[in-house]
């Protein structure tokens, strides 16, 4: 089970793909993995999480910082 801020990481993600017009798929080629997998990582019913080095090659290709990814406002997570 995914804790409440992995879930917040992921969810940020997920929501900062869709605003720049990402696919799943496209995500997932350029994370080397099959798009059921990023699909199961964005889910909140699978354990699948992102890893730190698969973060950064997401920040890279969507031109954001790694701290807007990260730094979550307490409230988010309570």
């Amino acid at each position: 089970m995914k804790t409440a801020f992995q879930y917040e990481v992921i969810s940020r993600i997920k929501k900062l793909r869709e605003e720049k017009n990402y696919t799943q798929a496209s995500i997932a080629k350029l994370l080397e993995i099959s798009p059921g997998q990023l699909g199961n990582i964005e889910s909140i019913k699978q354990e699948h999480k992102f890893t730190l080095a698969q973060i950064l090659k997401i920040c890279d290709e969507l031109n954001i910082s790694i701290e807007s990814i990260f730094v979550i406002h307490i409230e988010a997570i309570l």
